[in-house]
């Protein structure tokens, strides 16, 4: 399936909060998504759409300096599966090959588990990494929607096998106004008087230019 599947293991919401929103933004774009709450979910049903999606979402809370324990049983399981496949010469649907994988690590301290969970996935024949993880301090702060959004459109660009678009920032309004060489003093207007007198250093308005 060209689509992406979300695993996630939460502790408090935090996480879980960050996979739904991913996920809400991966549907808006056009991309089929499932998710799995490995802490509630058996493993097996992770595992069998593992091997059906192109691309993957791993997001754990960092548990005890490690990956939390759910999250690492289904990576160590994935892990073997695809050792094993790949000792077998099985080119089915079973081995974990070509998957495309991004993930989203959690911790208030010390967020551990994305740099745990990447040292597993590497050890895995082809499966690629497209970005740094998304790190969470115990909850999402502000502006942290924006670099869920970013994830978004690499993972439905891969997905669809586009190149990710930058958006050209919005252009920004010149400030107008007239700065006083003297003391620095901004008169904000897009005229000046010539009586004008600088209320700080008192210099008239030939000491003052437009604002760069």
């Amino acid at each position: 399936v060209q689509g992406v599947l979300i695993a996630f293991a939460s502790v408090y919401g935090g996480t879980e909060t960050a996979a739904n929103i991913l996920a809400c933004r991966l549907a808006e774009m056009g991309i089929p998504v499932e998710m799995y709450d490995v802490s509630v979910t058996h493993y097996s049903y992770v595992l069998s759409d593992a091997f059906k999606y192109s691309h993957i979402v791993f997001a754990s809370t960092t548990y005890n300096n490690g990956i939390f324990v759910s999250m690492e049983n289904l990576l160590h399981d994935i892990a073997h599966h695809a050792l094993r496949n790949r000792k077998l010469h099985e080119l089915s649907h079973h081995n974990l090959q070509n998957r495309k994988v991004a993930l989203i690590q959690n911790g208030s301290w010390a967020p551990a588990s994305g740099k745990l969970m990447t040292e597993i996935i590497s050890g895995m024949k082809g499966m690629e990494i497209l970005e740094a993880p998304v790190t969470l301090k115990s909850t999402l702060a502000p502006g942290q929607d924006a670099e869920l959004e970013a994830l978004a459109k690499v993972l439905a660009a891969s997905v669809k096998g586009e190149e990710v678009v930058e958006e050209a920032p919005a252009p920004q309004d010149k400030p107008k106004g007239f700065v006083c060489k003297i003391c620095g003093f901004v008169y904000e207007s897009d005229t000046l008087p010539d009586d004008f007198i600088c209320p700080i250093c008192r210099r008239p308005a030939s000491d003052f230019e437009p604002l760069a």
